[in-house]
């Protein structure tokens, strides 16, 4: 927003150094921030495309805990049982 802003004042008072007329130097100073303000938000754009949401995580490993807990399980039965052997 600050970059709009200051590219929008700076055409202004050139335009003002000009001689334009006052609304016209007004509005018309805001075609070039607004193009740029449009690349900013598609620039924006592509980078949240681009950008993958991994959280940390590698796809290629999933989190194997739950399935290494019910092998441990299945291999020894009495770990399973409550209140230990028989």
């Amino acid at each position: 927003m600050g970059i709009v802003t200051a590219v929008s004042a700076a055409r202004s008072e050139h335009l003002f150094a000009l001689h334009t007329p006052r609304p016209e130097a007004l509005t018309s100073s805001y075609h070039l921030p607004l193009l740029l303000a449009s690349a900013f938000i598609l620039a924006a754009a592509v980078v949240a495309v681009r950008a993958t949401n991994t959280r940390g995580q590698d796809k290629a490993t999933p989190d194997t805990r739950h399935i290494e807990s019910q092998s441990v399980t299945a291999n020894n039965p009495e770990s399973a049982r409550v209140g230990g052997s028989r």
